[in-house]
């Protein structure tokens, strides 16, 4: 499951409230070391509105940046879960509930998400990623 829609929004208004106050900072720092009676706003408010399709592109960019971290991160702790599970709880459900061979669903689904809890709870995964993380565990 990708990012939602909201956090993506987020992320990119962050980035475009960090990307303009670095521009207003650093010019006022350096017009203010320089002892210049030009006005550092007026320059930023300038430098934003001409560079604003590129500031925009540049923050465009490191969201797919952060898209395909995000991605990559959730398979990981997927595998991570999956192996967990595979190896500590899948045997217990096994000889618990389908000793007749036939998969038990819900305590295979329950004990994914108690496993997922916990590994969130003990700081193995994130709370995004807790919230994004899934599995078929029903087929393994």
């Amino acid at each position: 499951m990708p990012l939602s829609t909201d956090q993506i929004s987020q992320i990119h208004a962050a980035l475009l409230s960090a990307i303009n106050a670095a521009i207003e900072e650093t010019l006022e720092d350096e017009l203010y070391s320089l002892d210049s009676d030009i006005d550092a706003w007026d320059v930023a408010y300038e430098a934003q509105s001409s560079f604003k399709a590129d500031i925009e592109e540049v923050v465009d960019n490191v969201l797919d940046t952060v898209k395909t971290a995000f991605e990559d991160e959730l398979t990981k702790k997927t595998q991570l879960a999956l192996d967990e599970y595979r190896v500590s709880v899948l045997p217990s459900i096994k000889y618990a509930y389908e000793r007749d061979n036939i998969v038990d669903g819900p305590a295979r689904r329950e004990a994914w998400c108690n496993l997922i809890d916990a590994m969130n709870k003990n700081g193995v995964l994130s709370d995004v990623i807790a919230e994004n993380i899934d599995a078929d565990v029903e087929a393994l």
